[in-house]
Formats: structure tokens, C-alpha cells, sequence
């Protein structure tokens, strides 16, 4: 068995995106609880390095870090033909991961995540969700950390050896 993985590049407009929603706010956070404290927010020094640091640096930071951790990745396996009930194999240890097939049919797996938290970045950001293509070359589809887990399934599990 053959596995090759290829991982989405870093999009420079996703990272702009993120960081001006969670900037914006961000700020009006930042603002309205100056405003609520009856302070001006520029009045010192240091709230002027304080908003710097907070109010860009902070968002800054969080909207690298999303960036590169919502990347999507595809999972390449040829050569399976030589294990046994391979197909099965490998949708036993996704579902074990935390997944439910959402939908099947005879060459597409669609497979969908069971844990609150995930659902609700699905739904939010249409992330998380898992695709498997079946044909002579399995396709997994899906968000980054989750393909390497099958990575790490298929590359070390015994279920997965000759």
C-alpha cells in the first residue's frame, strides 16, 4: 500500500478575512468597554501600547493561526487491492476518529463529524467534513488534522499491514 498526501497552500485572502472580522471585533470590543469605564482610550501611553498590542497584534496572531490550521488536505492510497476488506477497515477507524457517514453511494463517502464542537464549525465554516473518493485510487478529502490522523492509522495500525 501506497499513501501520498498533498496539503492546500496558505491563501493570503482567508488570513485578510479573518482578520479584519475578528479586528473589527476586536475593537468595538475594545472601545465600547473604554467607553463603559469612562476613560478615553488614547488618553495615556499606555493605553495607546495597550490597544497596539490588543487590538492588532491579538487579531494578528489569531487569524495567522486560523489560517494555517483550516487548511484542507487529500490522502492519495494505491496498491490496497492485497489487503483484505480494506474499505471496511478504513471506515471502522475514521468512525472509531469521531465521524458518522453522512451519506454513501457506490464511489463517494461522505462522512460528517458526531462531536458538538465540530458540528458547530461545520456549520459555521462548512469545515470538517470528510469525503471519500472509491476507485482504484482512494481520495480522502478533508480538513488537515484529520487526514493525518488516517495518515498515522493507515502507516502504523496492524490492521493496515501485510
Amino acid at each position: 500500500m501506497r499513501t501520498r498526501k498533498e496539503i492546500e497552500r496558505w491563501r493570503w485572502k482567508k488570513w485578510l478575512i479573518l482578520f479584519i472580522a475578528f479586528g473589527t471585533v476586536y475593537n468595538l470590543f475594545i472601545l465600547l468597554a473604554g467607553y463603559l469605564d469612562g476613560d478615553g482610550m488614547f488618553s495615556s501611553t499606555d493605553r495607546v501600547l495597550f490597544w497596539a498590542m490588543n487590538g492588532l497584534i491579538l487579531p494578528l496572531m489569531i487569524s495567522i493561526t486560523l489560517s494555517f490550521s483550516v487548511r484542507n488536505a487529500s490522502l492519495f492510497i494505491n496498491d490496497f487491492n492485497d489487503l483484505l476488506n480494506f474499505h471496511d477497515k478504513l471506515l471502522f477507524h475514521i468512525t472509531k476518529k469521531g465521524f458518522r457517514i453522512q451519506e454513501q453511494t457506490k464511489t463517494i463517502i461522505h462522512l460528517t463529524p458526531t462531536s458538538w464542537f465540530y458540528k458547530l464549525l461545520k456549520s459555521w465554516f462548512g469545515t470538517e467534513d470528510i469525503y471519500i473518493t472509491l476507485a482504484d485510487e482512494i481520495v480522502i478529502r478533508g480538513p488537515l488534522k484529520k487526514i493525518s490522523d488516517v495518515e498515522d492509522i493507515l502507516t502504523w495500525n496492524p490492521d493496515f499491514k501485510k
